[in-house]
């Protein structure tokens, strides 16, 4: 009795039928929908195509215990439609494998592209490049895989000349105040030296006192070296009762004109009011 329970129990396993209490049949109607009755064991056991346990199905397979098909295990396949859309199924292996122009992570693209994870397609890293039209400008180009301004364009100051600031709004580089690239970069009375960047007085103009005469001063409004009060460099610097004394550049009267008494001969007076020696 004991070895042909257990000669049953073999043949119910073999046949599918590993609950702990196989159905006994006699005919189709004793069984579920995706059984038959086998005759020879009397117990109920899959159809074909059908399964009670992954041990019905081939290796790559599993029973799915809702329809009692076997079907592919994840990442296992018969076909492509067993994988996701961004794979192909290797039918040698049985195996899903990522599909030409896809990616599953970063080590399926190159060196300056991530796998996006929503898409498994490769796409650069930002503010990386592989040619000039993966650039977000048309004034950058794509040197040694990064975005990079052309001269004259710029990010931040860091894309400029040591002289320059970044004008974010126009990504231009433009030149700091008292420096310049170009004559129309410094103010009328300027000009550009181009060695120097730097904007420098025209001639007969100044920036500083300590471009003109000890008898001078560099006027803030005009830029041109004018003479300090009482000094002078030609007679209409003077006031009309006075002339120019180009040795000592001092404004002094005409004879008989007179700023006070010390401009008059002895016995004279300066009349203040006319200028006059009376």
């Amino acid at each position: 009795m004991l070895l042909l329970a257990t000669l049953l129990s073999l043949l119910l396993f073999s046949s599918g039928c590993v609950s702990t209490a196989p159905n006994k049949c006699t005919s189709n109607a004793d069984c579920k929908d995706w059984q038959y009755c086998n005759a020879s064991s009397s117990y109920c056991a899959p159809k074909e195509g059908r399964c009670f346990s992954s041990s019905d199905c081939e290796k790559w397979q599993e029973c799915s215990t809702a329809s009692h098909l076997c079907v592919a295990k994840p990442g296992s396949c018969e076909s492509n439609a067993d994988c996701e859309s961004w794979q192909e199924c290797n039918t040698a292996a049985n195996q899903c494998v990522v599909a030409q122009g896809f990616c599953e992570d970063d080590s399926n693209c190159a060196s300056q592209e991530t796998c996006n994870q929503d898409t498994h397609v490769c796409e650069l890293k930002e503010g990386l490049c592989r040619t000039d039209f993966d650039c977000p400008t048309s004034w950058q180009v794509c040197v040694s895989q990064r975005c990079q301004p052309i001269e004259g364009r710029c990010n931040t100051n860091a894309d400029c000349n040591p002289y320059e600031d970044c004008n974010t709004k126009t990504n231009t580089c433009e030149p700091r105040e008292g420096f310049c690239n170009i004559d129309s970069d410094c103010d009328n009375w300027q000009y550009c030296d181009v060695n120097a960047k730097k904007c420098a007085p025209l001639p007969g103009y100044c920036d500083s006192t300590s471009s003109c005469n000890d008898w001078e001063y560099c006027s803030p409004t005009e830029h041109v070296c004018t003479p300090n009060k009482g000094r002078c460099n030609v007679n209409s610097d003077c006031n009309d009762w006075e002339y120019c004394n180009q040795a000592k550049r001092e404004c002094v009267p005409e004879p008989g004109r007179c700023n006070s008494d010390s401009d008059c001969s002895s016995g004279q007076v300066c009349d203040v009011g006319k200028r006059q020696c009376i």
